[in-house]
């Protein structure tokens, strides 16, 4: 899967914008030949036309456009210029100096918004594809609630937990789907550039071709079929159930064998519906593993560091791997666009308080805005609360409205809490995984909740 912070975004600039500034200087100076020889640039001229055209070329193409502006310059006062106009040069050298450093920051404050932008629609896309799954499958699950409450709710469970222990979560689900809708023999394949391969081969080697006609009707109509479009010697499957994310078919599960009784539209239904969040489920950890994989082959990046540590979410079961997959996230977006990203983490000893401050924090979270939690052998709670494009101003003030909550002062005994820049995870870690929480180790703020 092709992460969020993977693709680059950049200013769209022309691809001639050196030619384009050339010619466009030289028809100037051709113009100005044919009204004044001796003045081709026509700087005695009132108005300043060329101050005029400079200044559309630096502030469309940018500094290094300006630096050959200048060069061009100096030829042309030199070659068609008795005198060489000293001053005027000076003078449309610091214009053009100025207006580079204007383009330049003009362009990375659109960068920052255009990853701000990009970044808050490719999570409102996550959503909305959420609540479309949920409201195509919404009459079925009603269907089955009745008869089966517990069925799907129970599946879905199962699925969950099976991602959080080590071992083959395929067969699980194969096998989770023997035990519920009696499905005999199945197969499951994943989707990489239109082609099949085994769900044991991560790095898509080996092929797996599949002359089915049902297969490939699944796979272009991105939609499930069953047997009775077919003929009995056209496909040797009753049932082929694509798994889409993003509007692409990222796996496809063949249904070779199944009782009669239990092939029905309900049944069919449900196993589209876990299917789908079984594909889910499986790109978004493995998101999380290639991102850190990237990651720790960079030296000089502070993550390979961090994610070296014992207590991170490669080597403890107990942290939220979804909040790591967003914390990376915003490290590459702070790294690339420099859009800051603040982290509040909150040490508790008492495990009553700390249950009550994870509840109101989950309570009172903005959209974006993230919360975790994991223990410290057994003894001290850490809440790990994340805040998307803001600064530590704002997270300080959603501290001091949790404090406020659970009616406790910020000098508590039982309490140590400290802010970071999302770029700052190695120090965040070191303090997250400290057993030490001394009064003299505490964070100070300037400011007391009011």
């Amino acid at each position: 899967m092709k992460l969020f912070f993977s693709k680059r975004i950049t200013i769209p600039v022309s691809n001639f914008s050196y030619l384009e500034t050339i010619i466009a200087l030289l028809v100037y100076t051709f113009i100005g030949f044919l009204i004044a020889p001796s003045d081709p640039l026509l700087i005695t001229y009132y108005p300043f036309y060329l101050i005029i055209l400079l200044t559309i070329l630096v502030l469309f193409y940018g500094f290094s456009n300006a630096l050959l502006i200048i060069f061009i310059l100096m030829l042309v006062f030199k070659i068609g210029y008795v005198e060489f106009p000293i001053k005027v040069y000076l003078e449309l050298t610091i214009l053009l100096l100025v207006l580079g450093q204007f383009h330049y920051i003009w362009a990375r404050k659109l960068l920052q918004n255009k990853s701000m932008l990009a970044y808050k629609v490719y999570k409102l896309d996550e959503l909305s594809n959420a609540f479309y799954t949920l409201k195509i499958s919404h009459d079925q699950i009603e269907k089955n609630y009745i008869f089966k409450p517990m069925s799907l709710r129970t599946n879905i469970v199962d699925i969950k937990k099976s991602f959080n222990e080590k071992g083959d979560h395929v067969h699980q689900f194969l096998k989770m789907l023997s035990s519920s809708f009696f499905v005999n023999e199945a197969e499951l394949f994943f989707l990489h550039k239109n082609k099949l391969y085994n769900v044991d081969d991560t790095t898509f080697s080996t092929e797996i071709v599949i002359k089915d006609l049902m297969l490939i009707k699944a796979m272009e109509d991105k939609k499930s079929v069953y047997v009775s479009s077919f003929k009995n010697d056209q496909t040797d499957y009753i049932a082929a159930i694509p798994a889409l994310y993003k509007k692409e078919v990222k796996a496809i599960l063949l249904i070779k064998s199944m009782p009669f009784l239990s092939f029905n539209r309900d049944s069919m239904s449900m196993i589209t519906v876990l299917l789908n969040y079984f594909i889910l489920e499986s790109i978004k950890l493995k998101s999380v593993y290639l991102s850190i994989s990237k990651e720790l082959k960079k030296i000089e990046n502070p993550l390979s560091k961090v994610f070296e540590n014992q207590s991170l979410l490669l080597r403890r079961k107990d942290l939220d791997t979804n909040f790591y997959y967003e914390l990376l996230t915003l490290y590459n977006i702070k790294t690339d666009f420099d859009v800051n990203s603040t982290l509040l983490i909150l040490k508790v000893t008492d495990k009553l308080l700390a249950h009550l401050l994870l509840g109101y924090a989950k309570k009172r979270l903005r959209v974006l805005d993230l919360v975790t939690s994991h223990l410290i052998e057994e003894e001290i709670t850490v809440i790990s609360l994340m805040f998307p494009f803001s600064e530590q101003s704002s997270a300080y003030g959603f501290f001091c409205r949790l404090l406020k909550m659970v009616n406790i002062e910020e000098q508590d005994p039982r309490l140590i809490f400290s802010m970071f820049n999302v770029c700052d995870l190695e120090l965040a870690n070191e303090f997250a995984n400290l057993i030490d929480i001394a009064p003299h180790n505490k964070k100070r703020q300037s400011d007391q909740c009011s």
